[in-house]
């Protein structure tokens, strides 16, 4: 992201005042923004909620696993895994959550001109 910002900075002094040249580096800063919204807000939300699910899925297997089981350890056992079921699948949908309330509530930074002459 340094590397993309200081690219940017020098595509920007190279422009000098051309029309073209500058919307370009605007449209490369726009992607630069773009990107870095994506991995500080919703890129870390998303994959917290992809390794919660994946803990969701291995311990319910673990608990279908050890449901024709019989014994003490293996009904305890089978308890602790159901709630570990649990708690990482309230977790992944609470990240998945966090993660569209980020997306859709995240201001964006926009380049748009806006044209003041009335036609």
């Amino acid at each position: 992201m340094l590397r993309d910002a200081e690219l940017a900075r020098t595509l920007r002094d190279l422009a000098s005042g051309d029309p073209v040249r500058l919307a370009a580096v605007d449209e490369f800063e726009t992607g630069v923004y773009k990107r870095l919204f994506y991995s500080t807000e919703v890129g870390p939300k998303i994959r917290s909620a992809a390794w919660a699910l994946l803990g969701a899925i291995l311990a319910g297997f673990g608990a279908l696993v050890l449901d024709s089981r019989d014994g003490v350890v293996a009904m305890i056992m089978w308890g602790v895994l159901l709630a570990v079921t649990i708690v990482f699948a309230l977790g992944a949908l609470t990240y998945v959550g966090l993660a569209v309330f980020a997306a859709a509530t995240t201001p964006r930074v926009t380049f748009v001109d806006v044209d003041d002459t009335d036609d």
